[in-house]
């Protein structure tokens, strides 16, 4: 006689299959979250590291930017989406002209690296560059902030000490500087060194560097710098360490690590 499973039984092959899932689904999100830090780890490792190689190549400072970047905000603390950004930056020049208010110039910048000459070698014409340019961000390394700009070439009337004659008035001269346009951020001033971003990475959604944002409220929406850049010397013997924080579904923030504890190969 044929004898078929009671029900006893069958609960319990359901419970034990039950059992089974739930740890196969726990260990896979374990798996999944301990990928997912390591990825955060290297990335922010590896924009540290390109730093420091720049600075040692170009025997100059350069300037590591962290910001947390809201993308989408919601009315309940665990949801929106929040990634860490770690901009590197390398100085480029140095204002040496304020003509006007949100214009800001460099005499001796290279008009050729940016673009601002036609085919023919010719200077573009203030209209033409500002038709043909995009905004970009320009690093002010004494504000420890930044500006979004325009470049390009600008016919500025000014007035210049007549040091011939050793008075202190001025003469009005034309002169045609390199310069930007700020469209918002931080004003420059005369002497402020600037840079621009040579490396940008950013960190997986859900992982930062650890600003208090708020995911609820609307002034959080966008770039939210973490503290102050920080400095890179060529004559470092490692790149720094920075910590990486990870955002639990309750909307609370916990730090994972420190980049430098981060090994090759692993």
């Amino acid at each position: 006689m044929k004898k078929a499973f009671s029900l006893v039984e069958l609960l319990v092959v359901i419970g034990i299959m039950g059992m089974m899932a739930t740890l196969a689904i726990s260990s896979y999100t374990s798996l999944t979250r301990g990928m997912n830090d390591r990825a955060a780890l290297d990335l922010g490792k590896s924009v540290a590291e390109a730093a420091l190689q720049r600075a040692k190549l170009d025997r100059k400072n350069t300037y590591l930017y962290l910001f947390d970047e809201v993308i989408k905000l919601d009315s309940e603390m665990s949801a929106g989406i929040v990634a860490g950004v770690a901009i590197a930056v390398r100085p480029i020049g140095r204002i040496t002209m304020v003509p006007e208010s949100g214009l800001f110039c460099d005499e001796f910048g290279d008009m050729k690296m940016f673009g601002t000459r036609d085919a023919e070698g010719e200077e573009k014409s203030e209209s033409e560059m500002e038709a043909e340019a995009s905004a970009m961000r320009l690093y002010n390394i004494r504000t420890k902030g930044f500006a979004t700009v325009i470049e390009g070439v600008y016919k500025k009337t000014v007035m210049l000490k007549d040091l011939a004659d050793g008075t202190s008035g001025g003469t009005q001269h034309e002169l045609t500087v390199y310069g930007f346009k700020k469209v918002n951020g931080d004003e420059f001033k005369v002497g402020d060194l600037y840079g621009q971003e040579f490396v940008v990475t950013r960190l997986p959604p859900g992982y930062t560097f650890g600003s208090s944002v708020n995911m609820s409220g609307t002034s959080s929406l966008g770039m939210n710098q973490v503290g102050s850049p920080i400095e890179i010397k060529p004559t470092d013997s490692s790149a720094p360490s920075v910590s990486i924080y990870m955002r639990k579904p309750n909307g609370m923030f916990e730090q994972i690590g420190k980049t430098s504890e981060t090994k090759d190969g692993e």
